[in-house]
């Protein structure tokens, strides 16, 4: 029972299952620390997930803003299913799930997922190159996909700018595709994430003190019933 957030989660719900059905759209939760944003995706999770919809998900996390790519390889790995593989699980994957890209795309793919083969040498590309040649891949095998999809961006405040810039643009094409994005942050966040065309922002409101005061009921009944 989400105590005092029914408005917002049917919010969420309604949403999901536009996009679900080909609407693809993005949904911004905003909020301070403490006011629920991590519940709203727990439950936004349970709901995708007892329609058989896959979840992924990226922490953002303070002492990780400065990595580059830290937020988009979390996010990548969650998707392709690459944690629990080994390297060369990995890489077999990768091409599955890639099965016309470029080979030289293939082994950047690779890298930035830290599978890549130390006896094969990467391509000489620079930076801005290799960002912009991943970003297409991973848009173009997207929205090719027809499976729906739940994916979520948790702290958005603290996502590395490599990361922010490459999912600001996989997320601009979220309409063409059968998957929810939910992206949660704090209000002084105003970057990318936070200015996506189209996208649906939910600001929470703090519960007043009936409300409180239920959800404290709520989650003693909840420790009696563990017990």
């Amino acid at each position: 029972m989400l105590v005092g957030r029914a408005w917002e989660l049917n919010t969420v719900a309604a949403i999901l299952d536009e996009a679900f059905g080909g609407a693809g759209c993005v949904i911004s939760v905003q909020g301070p620390p403490g006011i629920g944003k991590s519940r709203i995706v727990r439950e936004s999770a349970a709901l995708a997930s007892n329609r058989g919809v896959e979840v992924f998900t990226a922490y953002c996390e303070s002492h990780t803003s400065d990595i580059p790519f830290g937020a988009v390889t979390a996010i990548l790995r969650a998707a392709l299913g690459t944690n629990n593989l080994d390297a060369e699980a990995a890489r077999a994957r990768v091409r599955g799930r890639f099965p016309y890209a470029d080979p030289e795309d293939l082994l950047l793919m690779d890298d930035l997922l830290a599978v890549a083969n130390p006896a094969i040498k990467l391509p000489n590309i620079e930076a801005d190159a290799r960002r912009r040649r991943l970003t297409a891949l991973v848009i173009a095998t997207w929205v090719a996909r027809s499976e729906p999809a739940l994916y979520v961006i948790e702290d958005a405040h603290w996502i590395d700018e490599v990361s922010e810039s490459m999912l600001a643009e996989f997320f601009a094409v979220v309409a063409q595709t059968h998957s929810l994005v939910l992206i949660t942050y704090r209000p002084h966040y105003r970057g990318a994430l936070a200015t996506i065309s189209g996208a649906q922002a939910i600001a929470l409101r703090p519960l007043s003190t009936v409300q409180t005061a239920a959800l404290t009921a709520e989650t003693a009944r909840c420790r009696l019933l563990r017990a």
